[in-house]
């Protein structure tokens, strides 16, 4: 089925030395196996493989080379790591090992084309990684242009995506469909969107900046300005990691991961809260600030919360100068609201987001509804929203943007 040297093919592959993992991609090996039986059956399980990935990839034109140029900018191996981090390779015997795997890539996708025409894929790579698969196809410049590509997007999945969730595993999760939202679309909190993004940017530039805690009433745009700092920053290396809150444990792990990578993270909480009985705190308390090993220089912690004080504290820790209810056995009260205090302090930075009045609930309505082009009289737009707010209980930037979408939708 395979009308070439299969040998020749074979041993390039088998030669390969620093992007020795990519012959457990699920589609290499089935082409390993084509190769190596050269049987109607494992050829088209191949092809029927490549054809997929090129689909949900969308690659065209000589797709086997193509896979193969995105499985060489997505392999995590010790060379792509360490241009990653901006470490200076050309020269080394990393660089020599890892150009003789590239010119032996090269030299198979000579033997073997496998062509697909241009169609709209289910999901395609980012414009500019697709950029750089084009480029790598045509120039003879590619070391160069790969180092630049790992330096400025990064190795796998960070280079593919800006927003990562985490499962109970640890093991990080690109989000395929991330919100797209930008501080332009936030309308208010001025104040609060420009001492945010002066604090990413000092980190961004690896000088001091704080942890943050967004903390206010529900719905005025604390998680939105989290998602906002992904899409702003990406280009400069920002990525966010959400983690739910029983998931704190796995923090330590989770940060020494992140340390030896060369982009900067936000690890983010939101709707961050805990009751008086869960300990789950401890863990993160730890991490921020205190712990026996030191918050690397390329990650930090940003949470929301709808209360300043993160762990729930009842008036029993404030009782009668600290005498004991039957309620209350703690003996040194101070000692309670300390503790319950200390893991708020350990944000450096906390922006407050309070509640919104009837003239800054307006404003936003009326942001939104230019935004989304809706043509109607702004009075009676006015109107309708504050009849809303009525309906609703609540007077938010939520509550406004669910207004215009309740209009967008033709509801009366």
């Amino acid at each position: 089925m395979l009308n070439f040297d299969t040998k020749e093919a074979l041993s390039l592959l088998n030669s390969l030395v620093i992007y020795r993992h990519i012959l457990k991609d699920k589609v290499i090996a089935s082409f390993i196996k084509a190769l190596e039986d050269n049987s109607v059956d494992t050829y088209y399980e191949y092809i029927s493989l490549l054809v997929e990935k090129a689909h949900y990839l969308g690659l065209s034109g000589n797709i086997f080379r193509q896979y193969m140029i995105c499985t060489i900018l997505n392999d995590e191996n010790v060379f792509t790591l360490a241009c990653e981090n901006q470490q200076n390779v050309e020269g080394s015997s990393l660089y020599e090992y890892a150009k003789k795997d590239i010119r032996d890539i090269y030299l198979l996708c000579e033997l073997y084309t496998c062509k697909l025409e241009a169609f709209t894929p289910v999901k395609s790579l980012t414009n500019a990684v697709l950029s750089e698969v084009e480029k790598l196809s045509t120039s003879k410049d590619i070391m160069k242009i790969l180092i630049n590509h790992y330096q400025k997007y990064g190795v796998g999945e960070m280079a593919r995506f800006r927003m990562f969730s985490l499962n109970d595993n640890g093991i990080l999760a690109g989000v395929n469909n991330p919100d797209s939202t930008e501080f332009d679309d936030i309308i208010g909190c001025e104040s609060q969107k420009n001492v945010l993004m002066a604090n990413v940017e000092s980190f961004l530039n690896k000088k001091p900046a704080n942890n943050i805690l967004l903390a206010g009433s529900r719905g005025n745009g604390k998680s939105s300005c989290i998602k906002a700092l992904a899409n702003k920053y990406y280009s400069q290396g920002l990525r966010l990691v959400e983690i739910q809150k029983d998931q704190t444990m796995l923090l330590p792990k989770l940060v020494e991961k992140l340390a030896v990578r060369g982009k900067f993270f936000i690890i983010y909480m939101d709707d961050l809260s805990f009751e008086q009985f869960e300990t789950q705190y401890k863990y993160l308390k730890s991490v921020l600030e205190g712990g026996a090993g030191v918050k690397p220089d390329n990650v930090l912690f940003c949470a929301t919360s709808n209360r300043r004080n993160i762990i729930k504290e009842s008036w029993d820790d404030r009782n009668g100068g600290g005498i004991p209810t039957a309620s209350n056995d703690e003996i040194h009260i101070n000692d309670a609201i300390n503790e319950k205090m200390s893991l708020s302090d350990r944000f450096g930075l906390t922006l407050h987001f309070p509640h919104i009045n009837q003239k800054e609930y307006l404003q936003i309505v009326t942001g939104l509804a230019v935004k989304y082009g809706v043509s109607t009289d702004l009075k009676d737009i006015h109107t309708k929203a504050l009849q809303w707010s009525v309906e609703q209980k609540r007077m938010s930037g939520r509550t406004a943007k669910q207004f215009i979408h309740h209009i967008l939708g033709g509801s009366k």
